[in-house]
C-alpha cells in the first residue's frame, strides 16, 4: 500500500498529463551495433529488429496519411492505429510481427531475443522460476566405452554444441565477431566454431547426475569428449557410484557456468577425487564383472602376474604373489593404491580394467554378437 501511495503521489507531483505518463509516444531505437546489417556474398544479413522498425515506420506513415485526408473513414483510421500498436508491440517482442513470415524466419522482438523461442523444459525450477529455455543441460541413455579413463565421458556431438553454445558465443564475441556471423558459424559448425568448442570443453567439465540423487556419488564431474551417435559414453569403472546399469538407464548432463563452479568441479567433483565409499572406506571406482574375472585368471599364471606387476607400484608387487585376485583382494589392492598413491589411482585402475577385459575376452568367458555364427 505504501508503494502504491508513493507512486500516485509521484504522478500527481509530476504536473504532466496522465496520457504522457502512462502511454508511450516515442519508440526507443537500439543503436546500430545491436542491430547490424552485414554484407554477404548473396546479399546482406539483416538483424531481425530492423524489419520490425521498418514495419513501425510504414504503419506510422500510413496513419499520418489517413489522418491528413479529411474524408477518410474513421474505421480505416482505427485499423491503421491498431496496426501501429501491433507494430510497436512486435518490436518489444510481446506479440507476433505484422505480415506473413515463414515460421523459422519470423523476426523476433527484443523480449524473444532475450529469452529465446524454444519451449521451456519441464520441471518446477524451469517452469516456475526461470520460465525460459535452459540449454546448459542435456539428457541421454548411457552406454559403456572401456577406452575412456576414470575422469572422461563421451558426449554426443549435437548435445555438445547445444550445452556449450553460450560459451562458444562468448569466445567468438570476444574475438570481434558479430552476433550474426557467430550464429552462422555455429549453425554451419565451421572449423572456427569447432575450435572454440574444443577449447571450451578442454577447460570446462560436465557434471553427470543420475536421479534419484541419494548421495554424492550420484553427481560427479568429467572431462568431456565428442563421440558419434546419440548416447552418452561412460567408463564402466564409475557406474557403481551412480548405481547405474547399461540396460537403458539415462543420465542428466550439466555444464557449470561461473568460474568458481568450474574450479570446484575440478577440485572436488571429479570421479578421481571420490574414490572411496565413506561408509566403509572401500573403493567405489573399481573394475567389475568380466574385468574381475579376467584379473582373477591373470593372477593365476606367471605371465599374467608379470603384467599385473607392470601396472602396479613396485612396493605392491608382493601383493600379487600372495594369491589370486578375488573380488575382495582386488578391493584391498585398490585401497592400498588409493591410500599410498592417490595420484596414480585412476591410471592404475584403468589399466587393470583393460587387462582384465582382455584376459576375459581371450579366455572365452565373454563373447559378443560378432562371435556368433548365424546360419
Amino acid at each position: 500500500m505504501n508503494r502504491q501511495l508513493r507512486y500516485i503521489r509521484a504522478v500527481k507531483e509530476s504536473n504532466k498529463p496522465v496520457e504522457k505518463i502512462f502511454f508511450l509516444n516515442k519508440v526507443p531505437v537500439l543503436p546500430l551495433s545491436f542491430r547490424p546489417i552485414m554484407p554477404e556474398a548473396e546479399g546482406r544479413a539483416v538483424a531481425d529488429i530492423n524489419y520490425l522498425y521498418r514495419d513501425a515506420m510504414l504503419t506510422k506513415k500510413a496513419l499520418e496519411m489517413a489522418n491528413s485526408i479529411p474524408y477518410a473513414d474513421d474505421e480505416v483510421k482505427g485499423e491503421f492505429r491498431h496496426a501501429q500498436q501491433k507494430a510497436v508491440e512486435a518490436i518489444a517482442g510481446v506479440t507476433d510481427p505484422l505480415g506473413k513470415w515463414p515460421e523459422k524466419r519470423e523476426p523476433a522482438g527484443i523480449v524473444e531475443q532475450i529469452k529465446g523461442r524454444k519451449k521451456a523444459k519441464e520441471g518446477y525450477f524451469q517452469r516456475r522460476v526461470l520460465r525460459k529455455t535452459q540449454d546448459l543441460s542435456g539428457r541421454s541413455v548411457i552406454t559403456p566405452d572401456p577406452k575412456l579413463g576414470v575422469d572422461e565421458v563421451g558426449i554426443p556431438e549435437d548435445m555438445a554444441w547445444n550445452i556449450y553454445r553460450p560459451f562458444i558465443v562468448k569466445r567468438l564475441r570476444g574475438k570481434g565477431y558479430s552476433f550474426v556471423d557467430i550464429e552462422k558459424l555455429i549453425e554451419k559448425r565451421s572449423e572456427i566454431a569447432r575450435n572454440e568448442l574444443e577449447q571450451e570443453m578442454a577447460v570446462r567439465p560436465v557434471m553427470l547426475n543420475r536421479p534419484p540423487s541419494l548421495h554424492k556419488f550420484s553427481f560427479l564431474a568429467f572431462r568431456p569428449h565428442i563421440v558419434p551417435g546419440k548416447n552418452i559414453k561412460l567408463p564402466g569403472l564409475v557406474v557403481k557410484g551412480f548405481n547405474a546399469d547399461f540396460d537403458g538407464d539415462a543420465m542428466m548432463v550439466h555444464v557449470p557456468v561461473r568460474d568458481e563452479a568450474v574450479a570446484e568441479a575440478h577440485r572436488k567433483l571429479m570421479a578421481s577425487k571420490n574414490l572411496f565409499n565413506p561408509r566403509d572406506d572401500t573403493p567405489i571406482v573399481m573394475p567389475s564383472k568380466e574385468a574381475n574375472v579376467g584379473l582373477y585368471r591373470a593372477s593365476q599364471t606367471e605371465a599374467g602376474r608379470n603384467k599385473l606387476k607392470e601396472i602396479l607400484p613396485e612396493d605392491l608387487h608382493s601383493f600379487i604373489d600372495e594369491g589370486p585376485l578375488t573380488g575382495k583382494r582386488i578391493s584391498q589392492l585398490l585401497t592400498e593404491v588409493g591410500t599410498k598413491y592417490p595420484d596414480q589411482y585412476k591410471k592404475v585402475v584403468h589399466e587393470l580394467k583393460l587387462l582384465g577385459d582382455e584376459v576375459a575376452y581371450r579366455s572365452g568367458f565373454t563373447v559378443s554378437i560378432r562371435d556368433l555364427l548365424v546360419r
